[in-house]
């Protein structure tokens, strides 16, 4: 209605339509989640149709922040992978508008929780049996842990964690490997924080073969002085040569020879058997060992020791065992055999017996005696 100052007026009527306001709202499917999560958004956002949807992540950094449709209805996020000393918080704005351009908007926060960054070291390679402490250096974010092991290898021995697989820091012990090659055990270890955010890593450890040590003789007894040599047929394995070995020779525990083979006389002085111990401690370019002994018996040289009780009489003189006494050496004396005069008479540890039947005649008496 329009009036004038003289009381003039006129009117028209016109028709105003109001379009209904959208409500926009969504949550996530979890308000925290770990940064290698995928996040979704429940959309209950209304509106008259068909609605358009803007979604952006306004804070604190959208960088590394992927969304997988920027005009879905119902998104999902991934987040930049986070193993810092602090979680990160993003607001995700939702802008809802009508069919008729009437828009709303709503944001909402979701706490991304960073990952356990783990880190361990361990004894990378050596001879079995092998136990090593490991050393945990997983940072930024308190977690629980667990220890496990695998191999390729068929000749794999149990890998046991002590006190138990679930210590910070167990002590990780190997068997000896007795196989022919090399076995290479992978150690994982797995990190969960408090809020559930995982992180892993494996470390090797190879365990070499230990060796073959063994070697022959060239004699095992003998007469002194009793010449020895070696024959070394150790066996480095794991591919390798025998001259990629360390060689320590020892006769009777004290150090002899360093060379691959070695050669010795050896003496004997006393009455009695003796027995010298040769040994061969071998290791392998790895620091593999193992030892192996042989004995050696060295027989003495025979001894002939006897004398006559009566060495003069009146003929004829009876010479029997009563006036010969033989002194015997069980050790260094096996067989007697008896000469009178250079001729053969008998043999035994008792004189055979003689007799010289003329005055003024003599008998020369000589044992021979063999080891």
């Amino acid at each position: 209605v329009v009036t004038t100052i003289e009381g003039c007026s006129d009117s028209t009527d016109s028709a105003l339509t109001v379009f209904p306001q959208p409500l926009a709202d969504f949550s996530f499917s979890s308000p925290a989640s770990c940064s290698n999560d995928t996040v979704f958004v429940n959309n209950s956002s209304s509106a008259k149709a068909p609605p358009t949807y803007l979604w952006t992540v306004i804070s604190p950094n959208p960088n590394g922040v992927i969304i997988s449709d920027t005009s879905a209805f119902e998104p999902f996020l991934t987040f930049p992978f986070n193993q810092s000393a602090s979680d990160s918080t993003y607001t995700l704005l939702l802008v809802l508008t009508s069919a008729n351009g009437c828009s709303d908007s709503i944001t909402q926060d979701v706490t991304v929780h960073r990952n356990p960054l783990v880190d361990f070291t361990i004894t990378p390679q050596g001879c079995g049996p092998l136990a090593d402490t490991v050393v945990n250096n997983t940072s930024n974010v308190s977690a629980t842990y667990n220890w496990s092991w695998s191999s390729n290898s068929v000749n794999a021995s149990t890998v046991n964690f002590l006190p138990d697989e679930f210590v910070p820091e167990p002590e990780v012990s190997f068997a000896a490997n007795d196989s022919l090659d090399s076995i290479i055990y992978t150690i994982h270890l797995v990190a969960t924080s408090i809020d559930g955010c995982l992180d892993s890593i494996n470390r090797e450890v190879v365990i070499y073969p230990n060796p073959i040590v063994d070697f022959t003789l060239s004699d095992t007894a003998g007469c002194q002085p009793l010449p020895i040599s070696t024959v070394n047929i150790s066996v480095p394995k794991n591919g390798e040569a025998i001259g990629t070995m360390s060689f320590y020779w020892y006769v009777n525990a004290l150090l002899y020879s360093n060379a691959q083979d070695t050669s010795l006389t050896i003496n004997n002085n006393t009455t009695t058997d003796s027995s010298i111990a040769i040994c061969l401690t071998a290791a392998t370019m790895h620091g593999c060992l193992d030892s192996i002994c042989r004995n050696v018996t060295i027989y003495p040289d025979p001894i002939a020791d006897f004398s006559a009780n009566t060495p003069s009489a009146c003929a004829p003189f009876v010479i029997d065992d009563a006036n010969i006494s033989l002194t015997t050496y069980p050790q260094a004396n096996d067989t007697y055999s008896w000469y009178a005069d250079g001729s053969p008479i008998g043999s035994g540890l008792v004189f055979p017996g003689d007799t010289i039947d003329n005055d003024n005649d003599s008998l020369q008496i000589m044992p021979i005696i063999q080891d």
